[in-house]
């Protein structure tokens, strides 16, 4: 009887798993509800089967990591007298940390999760392509179901990269059909959203993957899906604002401090050269402190009162990258901190990915190198949806690969 209740949790928390992927582009607030109950499934879970704390010495430094850049951030978070709510994103740190033991015991179906991507990328496609025909005169970005839409454009991003690691496995010709659509599908979503910052993160995931072993694997797959991803991006709205970027490149003036008020570049650039250059003053007078979590706004609102009044860049209480916003706002031992968890992460799959060749290595490492790219030139941390569905989808990955470790 109790095997057969260990049972029903364990695959009704895999179930859970997919719901989540697929619910961040639905229209609903299922996503949290499914995270609660994942990490109340998971408390209960360690307890009642006194699952013991890991002393594996590869798992404890990933695990400690997550709490390093979190003490760090609530350290400087008391020290500028910052309220809670400033630290409502960062703390998914902590509360993620639970499903590691989960999942560290419970085994995810590779071929359910091919399914789960493919599902989702319907519904991302589908949906952003309804969003964009039925949107209002003047709005050219979709956001899906997200607050902004290059929180949109990086998930789909995601989930492109994760069905294209996932053709590169060994599968059957109708799974490679379903999950080249499921690409076509999720480039659409991302095209739609005209999040350019998509693409540093898309780069350095495909530098990786050409050196991983599964493109000797896959060569035809790999050239195929790189011809795919030229012609549609070509073909989409993607083209016009990338189009728009490159002329922001080669007409901007050599000298950065004068970008903004540049009539002929486009608001993006203005706002994200406007908002860096501000930060790097911030980091030369506040270098180990930073000014703290909301000063950063007030800052932006009153140089913008300034010098820059017409641009509307006052309401901005990020710095559109996030290695650069947790430096402004907490200094540089809690930058160093959000680099620690990143290196010590790729330096400890990558070595368990060349031991033991786990799928699910392959997912942790794509989508810590995917979110350095996004976290470029967007502050993931200040959007708790994008938080949440890098965090949970990293931990749930990672545990597998100590799952499969020690069977």
């Amino acid at each position: 009887m109790e095997n057969r209740k260990n049972y029903f949790i364990e695959k009704f928390s895999c179930l859970l798993f997919y719901a989540f992927i697929i619910s961040n582009f639905l229209p609903s607030n299922l996503r949290n509800i499914v995270a609660i109950l994942l990490l109340v499934i998971s408390i209960v879970y360690v307890f009642k089967e006194k699952i013991k704390f890991t002393t594996d010495s590869d798992a404890l430094k990933l695990l400690k990591s997550y709490v390093y850049f979190f003490l760090i951030i609530l350290l400087f978070a008391v020290y500028h007298n910052s309220s809670i709510q400033e630290l409502d994103t960062y703390s998914r740190f902590i509360l993620i940390l639970p499903l590691f033991y989960l999942f560290s015991q419970v085994k995810i179906n590779q071929k359910h999760f091919y399914i789960t991507i493919i599902i989702t990328s319907l519904i991302a496609g589908v949906t952003s392509l309804y969003l964009y025909i039925d949107r209002d005169v003047g709005i050219e970005r979709i956001a899906g179901f997200t607050s902004v839409s290059i929180s949109f454009g990086n998930m789909s991003m995601t989930i492109f990269l994760l069905a294209l690691i996932s053709l590169m496995q060994k599968n059957t010709n109708r799974m490679k059909i379903l999950l080249i659509i499921s690409m076509i599908l999720s480039l659409l979503a991302w095209s739609l959203s005209l999040s350019k910052g998509s693409l540093i993160g898309l780069a350095i995931s495909v530098v990786y993957l050409i050196f991983s072993k599964e493109l000797t694997l896959s060569k035809k797959s790999f050239i195929t899906v790189l011809i795919l991803f030229v012609s549609f991006v070509y073909l989409s709205p993607a083209k016009q604002s990338l189009d728009r970027l490159y002329y922001d490149i080669a007409n901007s003036s050599a000298h950065l401090s004068k970008i903004y008020k540049d009539k002929d570049i486009s608001f993006s650039t203005k706002e994200r050269v406007f908002l860096l250059l501000n930060a790097k003053e911030i980091i030369d007078d506040n270098f180990f402190t930073g000014i703290g979590f909301s000063n950063f706004k007030e800052h932006i609102a009153k140089k913008t009162e300034l010098v820059n009044r017409q641009y509307g860049m006052a309401q901005h209480d990020h710095a559109h990258n996030d290695f650069i916003d947790v430096w402004v706002k907490a200094g540089a031992f809690t930058v160093l901190a959000l680099i620690y968890f990143f290196f010590i992460h790729l330096r400890v799959l990558t070595k368990y990915r060349r031991e033991k060749g786990d799928f699910f290595s392959l997912v942790a490492i794509v989508l810590l190198l995917s979110q350095i790219g996004f976290m470029m030139t967007q502050s993931q941390f200040a959007h708790h949806q994008p938080t949440l569905f890098f965090l949970l989808l990293l931990i749930v990955a990672t545990s597998q690969v100590f799952l499969k470790s020690r069977t």
